[in-house]
Formats: structure tokens, sequence, C-alpha cells
């Protein structure tokens, strides 16, 4: 009972402080400290508000800039997905990690973190330690970004646009994209959850080709749906003239609701399961990572 009270207190701190990164780290705090050590469903409750929070986006962004920002960044996310997807190869060979490890440190990177793990895990018949350690390592490097990128953005005096597309090119999770891209201004956030969610399609095609390589039929449950209820809420908010009070609660729920969800997030992050991680698995997902971020960095400053 102690337990519950004590999040409950902090998790009003981070709805007060109304920041994401702090929340985050907030959950991170109490996950240490072992106090949601025996609250259940923390990370399913944070994952449903998260997708309810980008849901509610698509009443607040504007149909004919998301569908401009979507075309301007697909060839980009296209080349970074193909890329990632190449040197996560190459690093299983070279590091020797097993196949199924490489699999989902692979498509963690390239596509959408957590999502993208816990949708491929069932397909190659992933072990759960293996699920768990690949989850811890992008959890942490999630908070790393939430720290870094901002100050690198500000060295390089990025744009809002730019930092937006890096954000969404690079970053694992849609909870820490949105996060981030908060911090670095009102048009930032737009920018980088269309960039990310791009990227989330491209589940879809591995899923599918995953299933035929490993003989595992496709299930509608592994389908990011969220993303199909995002585009119709944009697509309401288009044919529709939603008064500027509907557009405002949408956004003010929407920053409440991703407060929310970073803090249950954090909350769940297991620093345990590293201790199961072979050297050369760590450095398989950092390393992609860090290639990746510095990648996209590259062809942020020179192409957009």
């Amino acid at each position: 009972m102690q337990n519950h009270i004590l999040f409950i207190l902090v998790g009003i701190l981070g709805l007060y402080l109304a920041n994401p990164v702090f929340a985050f780290f907030l959950g991170v705090g109490i996950s240490i400290f072992g106090i949601s050590k025996n609250l259940k469903h923390l990370d399913i409750i944070g994952s449903y508000l998260l997708k309810i929070a980008i849901i509610l986006l698509g009443l607040v962004f504007d149909l004919n800039s998301v569908s401009g920002l979507a075309s301007e960044s697909f060839l980009l996310v296209l080349g970074l997905v193909i890329i990632t997807s190449f040197l996560g190869v190459v690093l299983y060979f070279v590091l020797n990690v097993s196949k199924r490890f490489s699999i989902l440190s692979t498509t963690g990177t390239a596509i959408c973190g957590a999502t993208a793990v816990s949708s491929v895990s069932p397909l190659i018949n992933a072990k759960s330690n293996e699920v768990g350690a690949v989850l811890s390592i992008i959890f942490i490097l999630n908070a790393v970004a939430m720290i870094f990128y901002p100050v690198i953005a500000d060295a390089l005096n990025l744009t809002q646009e730019q930092f937006g597309v890096w954000v969404g090119l690079s970053v694992h999770d849609t909870s820490s994209v949105a996060a981030i891209s908060t911090l670095y201004g009102e048009n930032t956030t737009e920018v980088a959850l269309i960039s990310k969610l791009i990227r989330t399609l491209f589940l879809i095609p591995l899923i599918i080709t995953l299933g035929i390589l490993f003989k595992r039929k496709f299930q509608r449950s592994q389908f990011p749906l969220f993303i199909a209820l995002f585009i119709l809420a944009l697509i309401i908010s288009g044919v529709l003239d939603l008064s500027d009070s509907v557009i405002l609660s949408a956004s003010l729920l929407f920053k409440f609701l991703i407060v929310l969800a970073l803090y249950f997030i954090g909350s769940q992050v297991n620093f345990r399961t590293l201790l199961q991680l072979t050297k050369h698995s760590m450095i398989h997902t950092i390393s992609l990572w860090i290639i990746i971020s510095f990648m996209s960095l590259f062809l942020v400053l020179n192409f957009v």
C-alpha cells in the first residue's frame, strides 16, 4: 500500500512539472528504488496512454502539412531503415551474437524500439531473457538521447525541422521521440512524430517477411493499429472544420497523457536483465544506435 501511495505522489509531481523527460526519469527512479516492483501492468498502461496521446495529435496536426512532411522524409526514412538493417547483419557476423538477439536488436533500432521487439519476438521464438535484455538497453539509450540530443542540437544550431527529423529517424521509441521533441519547440513534435510513424509503418513488411522466413502466420494484433487511428483522426480533422477549443483540448490532453505515459514506461525499466547480456550483445545494440544516430545527423545537416 505504501508503494502505491509513493507511486501516485511521484506521478503527481511529474504531472506538476509537465515535462515528459523529467517524468521518464522519475519513473526510472521509482524502478531503481523498487517502488514499482509489485505494481503490475504499468508498462501496458503506459503503452496505451502513449497510443491514445498520438491518436489525439491527429486532431491537432494539419492534414496538408503532415502529407507534405511525410513525402519529404519518406526517402530518408527508407534509406536509414535499409542501412540500419544492413549494419545489423554485418555486426551479427562480426560480433558473433545469437541470430535471435541480432534480429531483435536490429529491428528495434531500425524501426520502432519496444514495439518492433514485442511484435517480432514471437515470430522468431525469442527467449524472454533476450527480449528483456534488448528492451532494457533500448530504454537506457532512450534516456541517453533525452539528455544529449537537445545539447547537440543547440551546439549545431539545428532548426526545429532538422531536430525533429533527426529525432524521428534515430530515436528508438515513439514515447521518447515525443518527449525529446517537446523540448525543442512547438513545430518539432509534428515533424519528429511524422518521421517516426513512417518508420513504424515498415514494421508491417518486416513482420510479413519474418513470418515467411520463420514459417509463422501474420496476426492482426501485431499490426500497429494506433497508426491507422492516428491517420483516421488526421482525416477527420482535415474534413471537418474543428473549432479552436477542440484542437486546444486535444493538444492539452496529449501533453497530459504523454507525461503519464513516460512516467509509467520509465517505472518499468529493469536493469537486472542487463546482467544476463554478453559483452558482444551490448556492443551490437549500442554501436548500431550510435552509428545510425550520427549517420542520420549527417543526412539531416546536408539534406534537410
